[in-house]
């Protein structure tokens, strides 16, 4: 008799702890990245939850940022994709970055998908940004150091002699002038 009631509270314990385990986000399902149509539009990417970004200013998708950041800091599996739209001229970029909950995977057509462990955030507030010539600034760079300063990642990212020295890949740059 001990046994079956030692049994029902295990199975009572393990039901009400599950909830708390599952992946549970509201986080868009995107349509694989290789399937959408040639004609793919900005407004497309707003109305299919991507976080938008329009030269350098993130213009939608705020909400579903946010929640990706929730997700993954609880080390929970999730996907979002980013919209880069430049004007000058008009330009579509589409990133779809994913978390095992371990490592974040960014994945663009044509580009070999490459994995890192860290999603590293960069604002003004963070460095003396005196010589940057944004007034505000807000960056996510995925990368396999920690550590590492802003302006490193900038200069790092630049065509000059310091290009490729991080392995690093910028996902979210939102820019205020």
């Amino acid at each position: 008799m001990k046994k079956k009631i030692l049994c029902v509270l295990m199975v009572l314990c393990m039901a009400c702890a599950l909830p708390g385990c599952s992946r549970e986000n509201n986080l868009p399902d995107y349509v694989d990245i290789a399937a959408l149509p040639e004609d793919y539009s900005l407004e497309d990417a707003k109305n299919d939850g991507c976080v938008v970004f329009e030269d350098h200013l993130l213009t939608s998708g705020e909400e579903e940022w946010a929640e990706f950041l929730r997700v993954t800091k609880k080390k929970w599996p999730a996907d979002i994709r980013i919209a880069k739209y430049y004007s000058n001229p008009p330009q579509l970029f589409l990133t779809d970055v994913s978390y095992d909950g371990k490592m974040f995977t960014p994945t663009q057509p044509g580009l070999e998908p490459r994995s890192y462990k860290y999603l590293i955030r960069y604002t003004d507030a963070d460095e003396n940004s005196s010589s940057f010539t944004y007034s505000s600034y807000e960056y996510y760079v995925l990368m396999n150091e920690e550590g590492v300063s802003f302006s490193r990642v900038i200069d790092a990212d630049s065509t000059g002699p310091l290009a490729s020295q991080l392995d690093q890949f910028i996902v979210y740059t939102n820019l205020v002038e």
